[in-house]
Order: structure tokens, then C-alpha cells, then sequence
């Protein structure tokens, strides 16, 4: 009887890619059915947990690499398209020692926020050496040996102080990891806020097409403003999914195509920043957090006018409006101004809903 080691090397890809939350996930397609972020931690209605469906992803493809030597370099390949990245700091160990496993890396998804190591000694040298000399070759790209931030990088990244990955900031790990895989396409994490690629200089990740940030609280958000750096190092960022945006900032013009931002708090004005610099924007969705994410909040009238003038390529517009009247002057919006939005989008061939509830 034929068996699995009788099959060609193509069939036998195909049957481990099948094993892959990468692979098998199509570009857009979320884990959750309600269309969360993977790596949200206030998804309620998930029957699933993702990272149990990629826990069993990882204990198949490790079994099959088990098989024979043929199968353990199949698998392998396949393995670290989305890498477990509970125990971080060996995956960058890793990935530092075996750069061409990081070139299979596809995925980095961090489901948890950084929480402080209790031990600097905790961290492999080798990754403090390359977190040293990467931090230094970033500093140099931007204002050169004697500039400002290369001062701060001396400062940061001194031989007796690590205190950059160890206090506070939940986002260097998503960063050093990233600067590690330079095929690296989706990028998803869970942070207190978004400090920057502070390892990748502008240009330097041209794969990603996908970044998705959840903000770890509960109470509060991100601001897009901290993402401009992220836009400077990956240029082609395609898709931004946000869960809890408070506010926007500067930011410069982006190729991105589709905006999700779950339980966020955006004003009118700061809508119309936003969307000036993603002239290439189809798909804009975004549910409003209520006065637990920020006091101010745009409008359906005030989003129908904003998208209308400001993203000439729109497709498709989604508008929730859950936890509307806690936000500062709800009381005050002429409720005229949002009679016929969805008409008037369809009337312009935009697919459109809006929902209170």
C-alpha cells in the first residue's frame, strides 16, 4: 500500500503546508469568525483559541519532521513560516545562529505582552551582542556616529546596562525578531504602545504586508503617530489592524490599502490626517471604543465626508458604533448628518454598513 514517503517532494510540501496556520491562512482571513485580531486578548465571542489551533500546527509539523531525514527538512521549512514565540529570546538565539531558518519566517505573532525577564542573564549573550551592534547600525543610518540618537543608543546599549529590553518597553522584542527575518510578511503583537523599529533602518523590511497591534490594556490606546517609524523601515505595508487606537499623529504617506481599527476613539479632524496619508486606502472599517479608549469620536456624516473626499479608491466602508454615547459631545451630533450615508456611498458603488447599537 502506498504511503505518505511514496508520494513526490511536491505532494508532501503541499500535505505539510496543509499542517500550517500560515499557509492555510489566506491573506485578509482572520482566525477568529468574528474577524478579530489573532493576537487579541478581549475577544469574547472566540469558541477557538488561535494559539491553540498553532500549538497543534507546531506539534504535527514537529512530529512529522520525526519521520525521516527527507521529512525533517520539509517540515522544518515550514515549521518556522510562524514560529512559536512563547520562549522569545531563544527564538532570536536561533534565528541569530541559523540565518537561514530565518529566512523561512513568514509570521511573527506575539499573543502576550512583553512582560520584564526577572534576570538580564536570562537573555543569550548572543542576542545582546546583536541587539548592541544592531541598535548602533540604526543610530548610524539615521543622524550618523556623532549624532543625538547615536547617543542615546551608546546610552541604551552599554556594556554594564541592557535597560532597553528590561524596563518597560513591550515592544523591542517584536522588533529585534523582525530585523531577524527579512522575509517576514505579517507582524502581530500585543503592546502598551508602539515605540518603533528602533533595529530596522528605513527601507530595510520590504517584505511585510500586514501589521496588526492590539493595545494591552483594557483602558486606553495606541497612538498612530508611534507607527512612523514602522511605515519608514517596512515601506509596503499593505493592511494596519488595530485593536484600541486613541488619537493619531505625524505620520508620512503610506501604501496602505485597508485600515482596521477595532474599539478605537479617532476625531473628525484626526480622520481626515489619517486618511490623507493613505491615498491608496480600499477598505476603511472601524468601531468606535468609547470613553474607556479616548473623548472623541467621528461621526457617521463626519466619515462619509472625509472618506468621500480624501480616499478616491474606496471599496468598502464598515462604521460600529457600540459604545457611542460615552464619548465626549455624542449628545451634540446633529443626527441629520448621518440620515442616508449608506445610500450615498452605494450611490457612489462603495459597499457600506453602519451600526449602532
Amino acid at each position: 500500500m502506498p504511503s505518505l514517503k511514496d508520494l513526490p517532494n511536491e505532494l508532501v510540501v503541499r500535505t505539510a503546508e496543509s499542517l500550517c496556520t500560515h499557509c492555510t491562512s489566506p491573506a485578509g482571513t482572520r482566525l477568529c469568525p468574528d474577524d478579530c485580531l489573532d493576537v487579541s486578548p478581549h475577544c469574547g465571542s472566540r469558541s477557538t483559541n488561535p494559539q491553540e489551533i498553532v500549538k497543534a500546527s507546531s506539534a504535527a509539523l514537529s512530529a512529522l519532521r520525526l519521520v525521516s531525514r527527507r521529512f525533517r527538512e520539509i517540515a522544518t521549512r515550514i515549521l518556522y513560516h510562524r514560529p512559536s514565540t512563547s520562549k522569545r529570546w531563544l527564538l532570536a538565539r536561533t534565528l541569530i545562529n541559523r540565518p537561514d531558518l530565518a529566512l523561512h519566517v513568514k509570521s511573527l505573532v506575539f499573543p502576550e505582552a512583553f512582560t520584564d525577564p526577572a534576570d538580564v542573564a536570562s537573555i543569550p549573550d548572543e542576542v545582546k551582542e546583536y541587539y548592541r551592534a544592531k541598535i548602533s547600525e540604526y543610530a548610524n543610518s539615521l543622524d550618523g556616529p556623532d549624532g543625538f540618537i547615536n547617543e542615546l543608543a551608546r546610552r541604551w546599549g552599554g556594556s554594564d546596562s541592557f535597560n532597553v529590553l528590561v524596563e518597560g518597553n513591550d515592544f523591542y522584542h517584536v522588533t529585534l525578531l523582525a530585523s531577524l527575518c527579512a522575509n517576514v510578511e505579517v507582524v502581530e503583537a500585543v503592546a502598551g504602545s508602539v515605540e518603533g523599529f528602533h533595529f530596522s533602518a528605513p527601507g530595510s523590511l520590504m517584505k511585510p504586508h500586514t501589521l496588526g497591534m492590539c493595545h494591552h490594556d483594557t483602558e486606553g490606546g495606541m497612538y498612530l503617530g508611534d507607527f512612523k517609524s514602522v511605515f519608514e523601515a517596512a515601506p509596503n505595508l499593505r493592511a494596519l489592524r488595530c485593536l484600541m487606537v486613541a488619537g493619531d499623529g505625524e505620520v508620512e504617506t503610506t501604501k496602505l490599502e485597508e485600515v482596521d481599527l477595532q474599539l478605537s476613539a479617532l476625531g473628525a479632524e484626526a480622520l481626515v490626517r489619517l486618511l490623507k496619508v493613505c491615498p491608496a486606502l480600499e477598505i476603511f472599517s472601524c468601531v468606535a471604543g468609547g470613553a474607556r479608549v479616548g473623548y472623541t469620536q467621528f461621526n457617521p456624516g463626519h466619515a462619509k465626508d472625509a472618506l468621500l473626499r480624501h480616499a478616491p479608491r474606496l471599496k468598502k466602508v464598515y462604521l460600529g458604533y457600540v459604545d457611542w454615547e460615552g464619548v465626549m459631545g455624542w449628545n451634540d451630533w446633529d443626527l441629520a448628518d448621518n440620515e442616508g450615508v449608506v445610500a450615498e456611498f452605494e450611490e457612489r458603488g462603495i459597499e457600506a454598513v453602519v451600526m449602532f447599537d
